[in-house]
């Protein structure tokens, strides 16, 4: 149970038809209110001045502008939810100072609102996490060569055919463990491209030695320009990404490997008419395709 839960069942047990609050401890102006009457938990951030944003709707709770700042309300039924959000505001604020605080509560809230849009409130599985860790690696490495604007070609949370999108170039991201030597292929198309296509493979152990995705979240949040910030959070939402989940994996990164997927690749044909086409590649297959060659 979290300290926000724990101050919101105090909190129950003191009202009596009443309206009761307390301020929580740390160094920003954060209070946990429950309204007996209308059987409501209200987590409020107040600020000097007020916050200018359009009122909006979450999974469980209502994101709402007042005059002291920004104020979110649960919806009855829905308290597990809400009480699982406002912890990860509290406790992630913590090491932002209060000059910021206000845009990352903002950018945090749209997270949670873009993430109960596409996945209700399940976490994500050991297999999602691998998913995310290789399109995170990807993005960071396009970010230290230099691409400023790579979270724009970021395509994977958005289903389309290929995980990022360039204008002369496509990628394809695959996760294995070491022990594995084939990928999962998702649709007739996901090995077709007008123009090159590079399949990345990532192989990796699960151990507490590698990165977990909250990590790599953190180090694109470095190089992320302000102006991507809405979409990055966007994009993490769709993918089912949450910052307070606590059963997260860590992935030793041992090897990756880029395969140039040209004529004579082995994928399945396009044929008219077969459609939802799954199938599984064997990289050895592959060695003929990979670059640099093995061994250089």
């Amino acid at each position: 149970m979290g300290i926000v839960e724990r101050i919101g069942i105090s909190l129950t047990k003191q009202a009596n038809k009443e309206i009761v609050s307390k301020k929580l401890r740390g160094k920003h102006r954060f209070y946990l209110i429950y309204n007996d009457f209308d059987k409501q938990f209200t987590f409020s951030y107040q600020c000097e001045h007020p916050v200018v944003f359009t009122r909006f709707e979450c999974k469980g709770f209502s994101v709402i502008p007042s005059s002291t700042g920004i104020d979110c309300v649960s919806i009855t039924g829905f308290e597990s939810v809400f009480m699982r959000v406002v912890e990860d505001l509290y406790l992630g604020t913590k090491n932002i100072d209060s000059q910021h605080v206000e845009r990352w509560i903002m950018k945090r809230l749209k997270r949670w609102r873009s993430f109960f849009e596409y996945h209700g409130a399940e976490k994500m599985s050991k297999e999602i996490q691998m998913g995310l860790f290789g399109e995170l690696k990807t993005l960071l490495k396009f970010y230290e060569e230099g691409k400023t604007d790579a979270v724009l070609y970021w395509k994977g949370p958005t289903r389309e055919e290929h995980d990022f999108v360039l204008p002369n170039i496509r990628y394809e991201c695959k996760v294995i463990n070491t022990h594995k030597n084939t990928v999962k292929i998702h649709g007739a198309l996901q090995l077709y491209s007008e123009v090159p296509l590079v399949l990345r493979v990532y192989k990796v152990k699960v151990n507490e030695e590698g990165h977990s995705v909250h990590d790599l979240v953190s180090l694109c949040e470095s190089y992320i320009l302000f102006e991507h910030e809405v979409l990055f959070e966007e994009l993490l939402g769709k993918y089912g990404y949450i910052s307070n989940q606590d059963d997260v994996f860590k992935f030793n990164l041992k090897e990756f490997i880029d395969y140039k997927v040209r004529d004579g690749f082995p994928r399945v044909p396009i044929i008219n008419g077969i459609d939802n086409v799954e199938y599984r590649l064997k990289l050895e297959c592959c060695e003929a395709y990979r670059f640099p060659p093995a061994g250089t």
